[in-house]
């Protein structure tokens, strides 16, 4: 009998099943990097042209900003449908982010003045724009910041009594009403607030020192990131990051912010990255599950080869988890010990098949039964043998293995011409399964 998985392992080590928790390889990483290059090109290109002023286009922030809020809500649901597979607390922060994102886009458009309305629909049609635009920039990258410091616990989470819809259904509805009581206070309260702006384009000191605030931020937010970086989901997050501070540092440098060759590249930019991250959440994902189901198929093939083995063996095999309980036997043990399906159904405890088979009565197994469970929690060796009532022999030995699975039985039954053992193995993923063949 073999006490198999004492220690736990690393989660991070599993076959990841969402990309939020799958390493990035090296390939990924020159991705990432080369995207990052790409935007500091654009930036020095751009930079001797930044402050020149260029004419207004009217439906050039609503076009930009509906993309990036369908992006940012698109994500959203993809982050959060990756928690619903493996819920992890970082994932449901950050996506919480993105339906920040998503929504202060949206609503900024409808109050930037000229977008649908020469004031705005909504707002003073001066600084409430401005104000929302702090907003989303401040929850977003705060959003961020509790993901890369919680996402390397690597604990699945779970409350106590909230399906993982539920958790995303509350999480949601705190995030909307979040949003409408800072945009409440930006539209409804804009008089009471700093000015941000003296005219359409032209922005005033306290918006300069918001901008570097964000900027610290925002500084902040890609520094974590970095030292933190180890997922696909890490390396994009600081590429959508990057591209906002071009705009953020053009609002520290000029009062005339709006407008500008920079301040429309900027707007490129963070489109840009925002789409590449769902274009490459998308793309992963497609590539995640293509290998799972190949994954699957492969595991099938074993599976099949398993059931074929364990119905022509010669020997009696069982499979028992941690606690004792069966996970499978053979039709061979079930003849050894004089046992029915019935009695050996998945979930059956050593003990109940133990004072079931009336062979092992007498032979002392029961004395030696809550020595051998301290045996299997301490992880010790033991080896013990019991004649049967029918003069057959079994010898039992049990060997810690450290591997998170079950327990491994060998029993071995001597007579003057006969032996035959019990060996018992538990699979959780392919490696497994094939040390299980090699056993067999």
């Amino acid at each position: 009998m073999v006490p198999i998985g004492s220690p736990r392992a690393d989660p991070r080590h599993d076959v990841p099943i969402v990309i939020a928790t799958m390493p990035a390889s090296a390939r990924q990483r020159k991705i990432a990097f080369g995207a990052l290059g790409v935007l500091a090109v654009v930036v020095i290109v751009t930079l001797p042209f930044a402050s020149i002023q260029l004419a207004r286009v009217e439906g050039f922030i609503p076009g930009i900003q509906t993309v990036m809020y369908v992006a940012d809500l698109l994500t959203a649901v993809l982050l959060f449908a990756q928690y619903a597979v493996q819920p992890q607390r970082a994932v449901l922060v950050l996506a919480s982010g993105f339906v920040f994102s998503g929504l202060f886009a949206f609503l900024r458009t409808l109050s930037f003045p000229g977008a649908y309305a020469p004031a705005g629909l909504i707002g003073d049609g001066r600084n409430s724009a401005g104000w929302l635009f702090t907003f989303w920039h401040a929850t977003f990258p705060l959003a961020v910041i509790i993901y890369t410091l919680s996402k390397d616990r690597a604990e699945t989470e779970k409350q106590p009594g909230l399906s993982t819809r539920v958790t995303i259904g509350l999480t949601i509805a705190c995030v909307v009403a979040a949003t409408t009581g800072l945009t409440w206070v930006a539209t409804r309260f804009a008089g009471y607030l700093p000015s941000l702006f003296e005219s359409a384009a032209i922005q005033t000191t306290f918006n300069r020192n918001t901008d570097f605030f964000l900027l610290s931020l925002n500084a902040v937010t890609i520094v974590l990131l970095f030292i933190h970086k180890r997922t696909i989901l890490d390396h994009w997050l600081m590429v959508t990051l990057a591209a906002w501070t071009p705009p953020l540092a053009a609002g520290i440098s000029s009062h005339v912010l709006r407008f500008t060759v920079g301040w429309y590249v900027g707007r490129l930019l963070a489109l840009f990255a925002g789409s590449a991250l769902l274009v490459v959440l998308l793309t992963e994902t497609m590539a995640l599950y293509a290998r799972l189901a190949t994954m699957v198929r492969a595991l099938e093939k074993v599976n099949l080869w398993l059931d074929t083995a364990l119905k022509n063996m010669t020997h009696a095999l069982s499979m028992f988890d941690r606690d004792q309980r069966l996970i499978l036997c053979n039709a061979h043990y079930n003849e050894m010990y004089g046992l029915t399906p019935e009695q050996t159904k998945p979930g059956t405890s050593l003990r109940a098949i133990l004072n079931t088979c009336g062979s092992f009565r007498d032979s002392g197994i029961e004395i030696d039964f809550e020595e051998r469970m301290r045996a299997i929690r301490n992880s010790q060796p033991m080896y013990n043998e019991y004649k049967l009532r029918d003069g057959r022999t079994i010898a039992m030995s049990l060997q810690p293995m450290l591997m998170e699975a079950g327990l491994r039985f060998t029993k071995t039954s001597r007579s003057e011409s006969t032996r035959r053992s019990v060996k018992g193995f538990c699979s959780r993923s392919l490696t497994i399964a094939s040390r299980i063949t090699s056993h067999a």
